[in-house]
């Protein structure tokens, strides 16, 4: 609940979520959740390094959920770094593929395309 809320202020004040997260992560360092959250903030606030590390930590933490690897793919994506964006992309869809009820809201004819797009 208390990650929820914090996806709520991450989208009005994504400083603040990030300064509250830095301090659950410390207090919760083996909460995916939290580490996935975390992630999504630094994403939104172009800190791709830190983000990609949160996301690999959350990844670890909680491996059937497909959104990590998903979102790691997205940010590989953006970077140009087509080999990782093709491997995280796929982890995501294999993830997905062996726990479905935890896809969400996760397009997987889109992760396809792009599959298919980037030549993989």
């Amino acid at each position: 609940a208390l990650t929820n809320s914090l996806g709520l202020v991450q989208m009005q004040n994504p400083q603040k979520a990030l300064t509250k997260l830095q301090s659950l992560i410390q207090q919760y360092p083996d909460n995916a959740a939290v580490a996935g959250q975390l992630a999504t903030t630094q994403a939104r606030l172009m800190d791709t390094p830190n983000a990609l590390r949160n996301f690999q930590k959350a990844m670890a933490l909680d491996p059937t959920n497909p959104t990590y690897p998903f979102n790691m793919g997205v940010l590989f994506d953006r970077l140009g770094s087509v080999d990782k964006a093709r491997a995280a992309y796929r982890q995501a869809l294999d993830v997905a593929g062996a726990y479905p009820d935890k896809a969400g809201n996760i397009n997987l004819t889109t992760i396809r395309e792009r599959m298919s797009a980037m030549g993989g």
